[in-house]
């Protein structure tokens, strides 16, 4: 993810794990509700992951299933359901922060530094959301495949530090 989304992958995975949904939870939140079209939206559509995610999903879900990407339109009606992208004139999509602010140092001629420090959280997770919320999470053991699970990361690190150039795939670790 670190050089997908130019993001280190402690921060990729805190932002999934606080703020997103995980392939395997909603195959497993689908195979439970059973929907006639199950369907994510606010979704980066990336040619080379959606197989992955697809994966994940039918890892539990095995009915209809489409990807929202934020222009679908979907027609539902009691004999069918109908799904196409709709036409936007223009359409956004994620930016990896530091390639971006790489290639407008770049043209601008400014040097960027070799460090960037995150801000350290004001207030923690369990500061922030009522324990009740939290309570009706869906135990990720339950939609992990257990080849694939990690304890899901909830909290942001405190006094930490990247290396830009590593980020953005100059050098390893």
């Amino acid at each position: 993810m670190t050089y997908k989304y130019g993001l280190p992958t402690q921060i990729f995975n805190f932002t999934i794990d606080t703020h997103h949904t995980s392939h395997y939870a909603v195959g497993h939140l689908m195979a439970t509700v059973k929907p006639r079209l199950g369907m994510v939206t606010h979704f980066t559509y990336d040619e080379d992951i959606d197989t992955e995610m697809i994966a994940g999903v039918r890892a539990h879900y095995h009915g209809l299933f489409q990807y929202g990407v934020d222009v679908a339109v979907v027609n539902v009606t009691k004999d069918a359901i109908w799904y196409r992208k709709a036409v936007l004139p223009s359409k956004s999509g994620s930016v990896p922060p530091f390639r971006e602010m790489a290639a407008k140092a770049k043209m601008s001629g400014v040097q960027l530094p070799a460090t960037f420090a995150f801000p350290n959280p004001r207030m923690t997770r369990d500061e922030q959301q009522d324990k009740r919320w939290r309570d009706l999470e869906v135990d990720p053991h339950l939609y992990y495949p257990k080849d694939v699970y990690r304890e899901p990361n909830f909290t942001w690190p405190k006094d930490y530090t990247i290396n830009v150039a590593e980020i953005l795939g100059g050098t390893k670790k």
